[in-house]
């Protein structure tokens, strides 16, 4: 079967970044868009009232719904608005028959770059625009309450247009807003800090960076986040690191532990006791070294490590019992056990009080 689109004698072309947010926007949204994109005039000059005024009485509604509208392409990056405030679009609102190319083409200039960083990022809704945007949009509305709810306190105009911008510029949704903010608010009280916004801005463009742009992948990344905070704190204590910047070596060492590894913090602690067992003084590459070993030899509970232990020590005593030591006595240390799987992972000449490269 072949399908073929019939233009007709003209072509509305729309940027391609209008897919990107389809699911977001209204039939009102959808009706504006294309009516704009179908008649050029209507995107030239005068102030966003004047504009909205004309395409109002075009489609028979008010010009506050042509305003909320406006301001939902806006933020979305399918609209552009002049310092004059007079209306522009980033690609042709017409193409004549028979011009799919040139279409395609002037769709390809349009596509959003990579989202800008600096002070000016996320897009700017005037208060008048929001007010219509709330007022039309009532998701929008108990969305935005239950984000000031968790934060604690009513959001400015500014606070308000970064938490929109969150959703029609990155194209967050709202669950994944809310489970920010609450994460964000916890970490700042956690650590005696003032709550700020601007904190969440910067995670959330970082997130985005990462890839981490649904709830899901945002609960994991959150998961991870304050799983390496609890076992960071207890290794400090451990360790006396006090509340010093880690070094390279040692987030590398923990991060390997937790996460390629995939150890709790009830294996990481049976590896430092077995490390101050054997060295008599904490010492992380030694403590690094237990771990390879037992990551090497699949050992994923305190079960596993104390049934390998067991082995060992049977082996241990087998090979005593029938070579006698001096005294004629057997003999066995667990330290022994220890030791022996250190070298067998990074072999004899291993030195643990050694300086990491």
């Amino acid at each position: 079967m072949k399908i073929q689109l019939y233009y007709g004698t003209a072509v509305v072309a729309v940027p391609s970044s209008v897919l990107e947010v389809m699911d977001r926007a209204t039939k009102k949204d959808l009706k504006v868009l294309l009516t704009l994109a179908s008649d050029p005039t209507l995107l030239s000059g005068g102030s966003i009232r004047e504009c909205a005024g004309s395409i109002a009485a075009r489609m028979g509604v008010t010009p506050a719904d042509i305003e909320a509208s406006l301001s939902f392409w806006r933020g979305a990056g399918v609209l552009m608005i002049t310092e004059g405030e007079s209306i522009s679009q980033p690609v042709p609102a017409v193409a004549p028959s028979g011009a799919e190319d040139s279409v395609r083409a002037a769709q390809k200039e349009s596509t959003p770059a990579r989202k800008p960083r600096g002070e000016d990022r996320l897009p700017h809704y005037t208060s008048v625009e929001l007010a219509d945007l709330l007022e039309s949009r009532k998701e929008v509305s108990d969305c935005l309450n239950e984000c000031q709810n968790i934060w604690g306190k009513i959001f400015n105009t500014h606070e308000s247009n970064m938490m929109l911008g969150f959703v029609d510029y990155l194209g967050l949704e709202w669950d994944y807003i809310l489970t920010l903010l609450a994460f964000c608010a916890r970490e700042q009280d956690k650590r005696g800090m003032k709550r700020s916004l601007r904190y969440v801005e910067n995670l959330a463009f970082s997130f985005y960076d990462e890839g981490v742009t649904d709830l899901p992948a945002l609960q994991e990344k959150i998961r991870r986040l304050e799983q390496t905070a609890e076992v960071e704190g207890s290794l400090r204590r451990m360790f006396g690191m006090g509340e010093r910047s880690l070094t390279p070596s040692e987030k590398k060492k923990f991060s390997t532990w937790l996460y390629e590894y995939q150890y709790g913090l009830d294996i990481i602690t049976r590896a430092f006791e077995v490390t101050v067992d054997a060295k008599g003084t904490p010492n992380l590459k030694y403590m690094d070294a237990v771990l390879a070993n037992w990551n090497r030899d699949g050992l994923r509970a305190l079960a596993d490590i104390d049934a390998s232990e067991a082995r060992f020590q049977a082996k241990k005593t087998e090979k005593l019992t029938k070579k006698p030591s001096a005294d004629g006595q057997g003999s066995f240390n667990t330290d022994d056990f220890f030791a022996a799987a250190v070298r067998r992972s990074f072999g004899e000449d291993f030195d643990p009080d050694k300086k990491d490269a």
